[in-house]
């Protein structure tokens, strides 16, 4: 049976974000089954189940508007650029902390952005105090219809919201009631994966919770993009 061409968007995206696990535990992505409660079914060689339930980490819940505000900044940086300047450029700019809080002003915000940028650009001394902007890197490129603005997260941080992530597994483990329910599968082991998305910038590797958590997955694993996960149960 050709599973993965089964798969609509949302089940793609929840294997996409068990994969890191499931290449570390040699757990083929292909061989797994899209479910509904749980998330991916690992059928074993003894008639006996892995499920596997998948949740994102996001405790700040801005995803869209941070997005929306960058790359408007970034768009307007470079007009800016063009407008002052003779010449074209690739321009990349590198930030050291782009979190941004729920409740900030955008207009304000936006401005403080560009300003920080104008401090990289111009090595002004005020840099020092950039909030949210290391540096920022010219490249000219000849032949180029207008200038190009991108950045890139220069430091992730090892900033786990523990009280946020107990609360997650503590949600999710309410869940487990309803999904020993559904006899299809014999499901002997379950685990809990949380996927921490790139634009949290949160360094999971050092992470370990200061007291014991408790839940009835069998394991809990945190994964990243990059391929990495951890196992913290």
């Amino acid at each position: 049976m050709d599973l993965e061409n089964k798969r609509n968007d949302k089940q793609k995206l929840e294997l996409f974000m068990a994969t890191p696990v499931l290449n570390g535990m040699n757990i083929s992505p292909k061989n797994c089954i899209s479910y509904d409660k749980p998330d991916i079914i690992v059928p074993k060689d003894n008639d006996e189940a892995i499920g596997i339930e998948v949740v994102s980490y996001r405790p700040t819940n801005n995803e869209e508007a941070e997005r929306a505000l960058y790359k408007e900044v970034l768009y307007e940086y470079g007009a800016k650029l063009d407008k002052e300047l003779n010449k074209k450029y690739v321009v990349t700019v590198f930030f050291h902390d782009a979190e941004l809080h729920s409740d900030i002003n955008y207009k304000n915000m936006k401005k403080q952005l560009i300003r920080e940028m104008e401090n990289c650009r111009l090595n002004s001394p005020e840099k020092l105090f950039n909030e949210y902007i290391s540096s920022v890197n010219l490249c000219e490129v000849p032949n180029l219809a207008k200038t190009f603005v991108g950045m890139i997260d220069a430091f992730w941080g090892n900033n786990v919201d523990e009280l946020f992530l107990e609360e997650l597994i503590a949600k999710k483990n309410k869940k487990l009631t309803h999904y020993n329910r559904d006899k299809k599968y014999n499901i002997t082991e379950w685990w809990l994966i949380i996927f921490f998305p790139t634009t949290e910038r949160t360094d999971f590797s050092n992470f370990q919770f200061d007291k014991e958590f408790v839940t009835d997955y069998d394991h809990v694993f945190l994964s990243e993009p990059s391929n990495l996960y951890k196992k913290i149960k």
